[in-house]
C-alpha cells in the first residue's frame, strides 16, 4: 500500500500534539513490518526540521521546492508583488491565490500519482483538495463544532461527505461525531495513539525533585496558564513553600507578553518558567524528575500532559472538563480534578498532590497499566485497516 501523509499544515517545533502524532504514526508504520510505501508531503523548507525530530529514512518526502522558491522571490521582489497585486484587482484573484495555496493544485496531482490513499493528520479547518485518491482524515478536538454547531456543522458535513473515513484518537471527539452526525457513524473510528513507547518501569521510580511540577503545552489561550499563574500567586500569598512549575512548549510572543505581566503582577517570577520548545529527550527527563503534573487546559481532545503524567506514574491535577473526564473516569483512576476557571481550586489541588501524593501516584500507575496495551505498532496496524477499507470502497 502506498500511503501519503498530507502534512503541509504542520510546522515542526510549533504544532505540538499534531506533530507528535505524525512522528508516532511514522514510527508505528516502520515497526509493524507490512512493507508499505510511506510518503509525506511537508511544508516547503521544513525538511531539515523534520529530520532533526524524526527518522525519515525509508520515507518518500514530498517538498514543493517550486513553491518555496516562488515565496522567497515574492518576499524579495517589489516588482513581483506589484504585478500580482494588479492581477488580483483585474479579476485573477483566484489564480493568484492558487500560487500561495498549500498544497497547490499541480503539486497535488503529482503527489496523487504516486499513492493509493491520502491521510490528513489532525484535520481542522483545512479544505480537502485531493480528488483522485481516497481520503481519510484525523479529527483532533471539535471545539468549534461543539461551541457553535449552527455555523460549523455545514463545514464538517462537507468534510465527512468528501472523505472515506474519519479517525479520532480519544473518546470525547468520537462521541461528538456520533452525536452530531449519526447518519455517518459507519465512517467513524477511534484509534488511540502513544506519543512514544511506554517508558521502562525504572523511569517511574526515579527520585523526584520536591515541589517541581510540569505542564507541557503551548502558551495558547485555551491552555489557561493565566489561572495557573493566579493559583501560584494565591499559594505564595498564603505562605506556601515555593512550588516550581516548568512549562515546555511553543511560545507565542504576544501571549508571552501577557503572561509575563501576569507573573510580575502576582509576584511569582520564581514559581513558573516557560522554557519554550525543547527536544523530546528534555521533556522525558522533566517527567522523570518532577513531583507531579498539572494541566489547567480548558479544551483538549485529550491532554498530552495528563496522558504522559500517567505513563510516568506521576500525581496528576487537571481540569474537570468533558474531554478529560470522559477518558479518565472510564479508566476509573484517581486524579485531583479542579475547576479551570477557579484559581483557588487550582491552588488547592496543587497543594493536595504535593502534600498527599500517594493516592494519585497509585491512580497514575493504574492508568499506566491500562494504557500499556496501546503501542505504536498496534496503532499503525489499525490505521492500515482503515486505509485499506478506504481504498476498497
Amino acid at each position: 500500500m502506498k500511503i501519503l501523509l498530507e502534512c503541509t499544515s504542520i510546522t515542526p517545533g510549533e504544532s505540538c500534539g499534531v506533530e507528535t502524532f505524525v512522528y508516532s504514526l511514522i514510527s508505528g508504520f516502520k515497526k509493524c513490518g507490512h512493507g508499505d510505501d510511506l510518503f509525506i508531503n511537508i511544508l516547503p523548507g521544513t525538511r531539515d526540521k523534520y529530520e532533526s525530530m524524526t527518522d525519515l529514512n525509508g520515507i518518500h518526502v514530498h517538498e514543493d521546492l517550486w513553491q518555496k522558491r516562488f515565496k522567497e522571490n515574492y518576499c524579495n521582489s517589489i516588482l513581483l508583488q506589484i504585478q500580482l497585486g494588479i492581477l488580483r484587482r483585474i479579476g485573477f484573484r483566484r489564480s493568484v491565490e492558487g500560487l500561495f495555496e498549500l498544497p497547490r493544485d499541480q503539486w497535488i496531482k503529482a503527489c496523487e500519482g504516486e499513492t493509493d490513499v491520502v491521510l490528513y493528520p489532525f484535520h481542522k479547518g483545512i479544505r480537502i483538495r485531493y480528488a483522485n485518491k481516497p481520503v481519510v482524515i484525523v479529527m483532533h478536538d471539535l471545539r468549534d463544532l461543539e461551541q457553535d454547531p449552527v455555523n460549523f456543522k455545514p463545514f464538517y458535513l462537507d468534510q465527512i461527505r468528501r472523505c472515506k473515513a474519519i479517525v479520532t484518537s480519544w473518546p470525547h471527539p468520537f462521541q461528538l461525531l456520533k452525536q452530531f452526525f449519526p447518519e455517518y457513524v459507519e465512517k467513524f473510528h477511534m484509534i488511540p495513539f502513544l506519543p512514544e513507547p511506554i517508558p521502562p518501569d525504572e523511569d517511574t521510580r526515579r527520585s523526584s525533585v520536591p515541589r517541581l511540577l510540569v505542564y507541557p503545552a503551548s502558551n495558547g489561550v485555551d491552555k489557561n496558564h493565566d489561572n495557573l499563574i493566579k493559583a501560584l500567586g494565591i499559594l505564595k500569598a498564603n505562605g506556601s513553600e515555593l512550588v516550581s512549575v516548568v512549562c515546555p512548549g511553543f511560545q507565542s510572543q504576544d501571549r508571552a507578553r501577557t503572561l509575563n505581566k501576569l507573573i510580575i503582577d502576582n509576584h511569582v517570577e520564581d514559581w513558573i518558567s516557560f522554557i519554550g520548545f525543547v527536544p523530546r529527550s528534555h521533556v522525558r527527563w522533566l517527567y522523570m524528575i518532577c513531583s507531579g503534573v498539572v494541566s489547567t487546559t480548558k479544551y483538549e481532545a485529550f491532554s498530552g500532559a495528563v496522558f504522559e503524567g500517567f505513563i510516568y506514574g506521576k500525581p496528576v491535577a487537571c481540569s474537570r472538563i468533558p474531554s478529560l473526564t470522559c477518558m479518565i473516569d472510564s479508566m476509573n483512576v484517581n486524579v485531583k480534578y479542579f475547576d479551570p476557571d477557579d484559581p483557588v481550586d487550582i491552588a488547592s489541588s496543587i497543594k493536595e498532590i504535593i502534600d498527599n501524593p500517594l493516592p494519585y501516584i497509585d491512580g497514575s500507575l493504574a492508568a499506566r497499566k491500562k494504557i500499556s496495551d496501546i503501542t505504536q505498532e498496534k496503532t499503525a496496524i489499525k490505521y492500515r485497516e482503515v486505509l485499506e477499507c478506504a481504498i476498497k470502497k
